[in-house]
């Protein structure tokens, strides 16, 4: 149900070109190259006609089938082949099919993230991540779902650990912890449902963040399905038949599938996903989710070795 959520968690790892170079993300075991940049334009959009009151899962005739669509540009560099530094930026629009609330959209929040791969041993590594995000745009976060966000700054750390198998397969797993400052909203009184807060703050609750992800890399194709888990640490439910808050204790678990082309054309590759959400709560409870990218990478390395 709160769109924030998607919040680059739905960026897949990419494998570029049958030259082993390989695009990735602050959730996967992969690694850029030194002195290598992957530029990425992705486009993501997901519906849902039912979300979780609490745990309680209900429809609302006001909002009918609810869609958010999102076009967001990434950029993962290889400062060294051991540090990785990546940034996205996503621009997001939303809508119902019922009801007289408006959509909103725009660009939501600038992130930036930090990797480190501090162990390889044989076939098995780990990485360490660190990231932060800030808004770009005075968005209104107060005005879910269709909010395009939930204009707080994050900052995160998370833990990966990546192992090689037989026959090109591989299993990633990660945990990280999202810390996200309070916010401004328009309003002097708000009810979380324990008590009235007279404040115009509002705590925005930290995640707890792991996901698994199992698949093979051969010479044109990768595929990998995965699990991905979101869990505040604090948060009330919404109220009944009221509308969500964010403070509110926004979980999910989805699963899903990618699979990347390796194109012909040199350190070009295509990707195309699916996700949906199986629980939930205070959340949408998305059935289809559904998005591509395109993927080039530049390798100024090569450049600098030709001067």
């Amino acid at each position: 149900m709160m769109k924030s959520l998607q919040k680059l968690y739905f960026i897949c790892l990419l494998l570029i070109s049958s030259t082993t170079i390989f695009a990735q993300t602050p959730q996967d075991g992969l690694m850029m190259g030194d002195k290598k940049l992957c530029a990425v334009v992705q486009y993501d959009t997901e519906s849902w006609s039912q979300y979780w009151e609490g745990d309680r899962l209900r429809k609302n005739q006001n909002i009918g089938t609810f869609t958010s669509n999102s076009a967001s540009v990434m950029a993962a560099y290889g400062v060294t082949s051991k540090f990785n530094i990546i940034a996205s930026l996503p621009y997001i629009s939303t809508s119902s099919t019922s009801g007289t609330m408006t959509g909103l959209s725009g660009l939501q929040d600038v992130s930036l993230a930090f990797k480190y791969r501090f162990l390889l041993y044989h076939k098995f590594r780990m990485f360490g991540v660190v990231g932060v995000s800030t808004p770009v745009t005075d968005y209104v976060p107060d005005f879910l779902p269709y909010s395009i966000g939930l204009h707080s700054k994050t900052a995160s750390a998370r833990l990966i650990a990546h192992q090689l198998l037989p026959l090109g397969i591989h299993i990633t797993a990660q945990a990280g912890y999202i810390a996200r400052d309070k916010i401004h909203v328009d309003r002097t009184n708000y009810y979380t449902g324990n008590e009235i807060q007279y404040s115009h703050e509002m705590a925005v609750p930290d995640q707890v963040s792991t996901s698994l992800r199992i698949g093979v890399n051969k010479k044109e194709v990768l595929a990998e399905a995965f699990i991905d888990n979101i869990r505040c640490t604090t948060g009330t439910d919404i109220r009944r038949y009221d509308t969500p808050l964010p403070a509110n204790k926004m979980d999910w678990t989805r699963i899903g599938l990618f699979v990347t082309w390796h194109t012909p054309i040199k350190n070009f590759s295509v990707n195309g996903h699916f996700a949906k959400v199986i629980a939930g709560r205070n959340v949408g409870k998305v059935d289809a989710a559904f998005g591509g990218q395109l993927q080039y990478i530049f390798d100024f390395s090569k450049k600098k070795s030709q001067k």
